[in-house]
């Protein structure tokens, strides 16, 4: 699993308010459901990594939401300093490093409704990448 996949779900969130959703599904780009790839669920301005009936996966990088950033934690909420870190621009997410630099290099975000799509830092589709949709 890509892990700016997983920030995303963070972003997606917090750029969209509030939602009442209880988790973030992996799909492929045709909107299938993933049901090997990391599911998320929404704690606060926490994304909980699961499996996809709900066990939350401690050994999977977690995110917390601090307004418009992402950030990669452990499951104990220890900053990952040398994971991609993400903020949202916009309806766009996009990937930084822990000092807030753009990363041109890592897989982007478009936000469409309750979905997130994966871009090239030029907003091309990648096709291949995970897809997210919130579910509530």
């Amino acid at each position: 699993m890509n892990l700016s996949s997983l920030v995303l779900a963070s972003l997606l969130l917090a750029s969209t308010g509030s939602f009442a959703a209880e988790q973030l599904i992996p799909t492929d780009a045709s909107g299938s459901r993933q049901w090997n790839q990391p599911h998320y669920r929404i704690d606060g301005n926490k994304s909980v990594p699961t499996d996809a009936t709900g066990n939350r996966q401690w050994n999977q990088t977690h995110y917390r939401t601090e307004g418009n950033k992402t950030i990669p934690t452990d499951a104990s909420g220890n900053r990952l300093w040398d994971q991609t870190h993400y903020r949202t621009e916009g309806n766009k997410i996009i990937p930084t490093d822990a000092s807030g630099n753009r990363q041109w290099n890592q897989t982007h975000f478009r936000i469409e409704g309750n979905k997130t799509i994966p871009t090239d830092a030029s907003g091309n589709r990648l096709w291949k990448q995970e897809n997210y949709t919130v579910k509530k």
